[in-house]
C-alpha cells in the first residue's frame, strides 16, 4: 500500500498530490515496471480521501502514460524506457575479492559458518512451523535470562547421552552465539573491578551494612569493646579509627580473616551464635567465583582469572 503524506494546507489540491507522489516513484525506480497499483478505492480508504479524488489521480497518471489499465485486473506501472531515471548516478563498482592461493581446507572448524550441505532443512522447516502453532504467543513473551528451561534440559540431555558429561540444566547459560557468549565472559574482569569496589565500601551499602550490624551492635554494647578490638585494629592500621562510630567498625571487620573471626569470638564467647551466623553469611556475601573479595587481588590462577584468559585465547583463535 502507497503511504502519501498529504497536506490540505498546500496551494496543490490532494488529487494532484497523489498524481506527484506516485510520478516521482515511478520514474525513480521505487515503483517498478509492471508493478500493480492499489486500487481506487483502497488507495482512498488508506489515504482517508474520497475516492474521486485517487481516480483524477488515477487518470492523469494514465493520460500520461505512466499507467495502464487492465480488464477486471487493475492499474500497472507501465515500460518508461525513454525516460531518464530521477536516480542516474552510476553504480560504485563491485570489488571482486582476491583470489587466496590457499586450497580450500577440508575440514572448516571456524565457528562463523555452518555446513549447509547437511543441515536438515526438512526438520527444521517442520519444527519451526510446530513450535509456531503450538507456541506462538510465548514467542512474543521474555524468556528467561538464561535460556529456556526446555532449551537448557535438552542441550543437558544431549550433552549426557552424545558425550557423557553429566550436568544440571541450571548450569547451562543459553545466548545469541558464541560471540556474544565470548564478550560476557571477557567483560567478566570489568565486573568483578565493579563489584570489589562496591563491596568494599560495606559500611555505605544498606544491604551489606545490615547484616554487619548484626554483629556490630552487640559487640559494642559489651564493655571493654575498644580495648578487646583495638589489637585487630593495630594488625589491620586502623589505629586512629574512631570505633565508638559504627562504620568504622564495619570496616574493620570486613578485612578479618577466618582466623580473625575465631579469634573475635575468643574475646565475646557470649556472642558465639551471633557472630558465627552473620560470619558465614558475609563470607558468602564476599565470594565471587572462588575468590574473596575483602582480601587484595593478587595474580593467582583462580577460575575468575582463567576464564577471561581461556575467553580471549579462544576468540584470537577464532578469527
Amino acid at each position: 500500500m502507497l503511504t502519501i503524506h498529504l497536506d490540505s494546507n498546500l496551494p496543490l489540491p490532494l488529487y494532484e498530490q497523489i498524481y506527484l507522489h506516485i510520478r516521482k516513484d515511478i520514474r525513480s525506480g521505487l515503483l517498478a515496471e509492471q508493478e500493480r497499483l492499489p486500487s481506487t478505492r483502497a488507495l482512498a480508504a488508506h489515504l482517508s480521501v474520497s475516492r474521486h479524488t485517487v481516480d483524477m489521480a488515477y487518470s492523469q497518471l494514465l493520460s500520461e502514460g505512466y499507467i495502464e489499465t487492465r480488464p477486471k485486473s487493475g492499474f500497472y506501472v507501465c515500460s518508461l524506457l525513454e525516460l531518464e531515471p530521477v536516480w542516474n548516478d552510476p553504480a560504485p563498482p563491485v570489488c571482486s575479492p582476491a583470489k587466496k592461493s590457499l586450497s580450500v581446507p577440508r575440514y572448516d572448524f571456524s565457528p562463523f559458518a555452518s555446513n549447509t550441505a547437511g543441515f536438515p532443512y526438512r526438520i527444521w522447516q517442520r519444527l519451526t512451523v510446530k513450535v509456531l502453532s503450538e507456541h506462538g504467543n510465548e514467542l512474543f513473551l521474555l524468556g528467561d535470562r538464561q535460556g529456556e528451561p526446555e532449551l537448557r534440559a535438552a542441550v543437558a540431555k544431549y550433552l549426557y547421552e552424545a558425550r557423557g558429561f553429566s550436568c544440571d540444566p541450571s548450569h547451562i547459560i543459553i545466548g545469541a552465539g558464541a560471540d556474544y557468549l565470548l564478550q560476557l565472559l571477557i567483560q567478566l574482569p570489568i565486573l568483578y573491578a565493579l563489584f570489589r569496589v562496591i563491596n568494599n565500601i560495606p559500611a555505605y551499602v544498606a544491604s551489606v551494612k545490615a547484616v554487619f550490624m548484626n554483629i556490630v551492635t552487640p559487640l559494642m554494647a559489651t564493655g571493654g569493646f575498644v580495648e578487646k578490638i583495638t589489637p585487630f585494629a593495630e594488625a589491620h592500621a586502623m589505629t586512629k579509627a574512631d570505633f565508638t562510630q559504627a562504620n568504622y567498625v564495619i570496616d574493620l571487620l570486613y578485612k578479618f580473616t577466618d582466623e580473625e573471626w575465631m579469634e573475635l569470638i575468643g574475646k565475646f564467647p557470649d556472642l558465639t551464635a551471633v557472630i558465627t551466623e552473620n560470619m558465614e553469611r558475609i563470607n558468602h556475601m564476599n565470594n565471587f567465583l572462588g575468590i574473596n573479595l575483602a582480601e587484595s587481588p593478587g595474580f593467582a590462577l583462580t577460575p575468575a582469572l582463567l576464564i577471561p584468559i581461556l575467553s580471549g585465547v579462544t576468540q584470537w583463535l577464532s578469527t
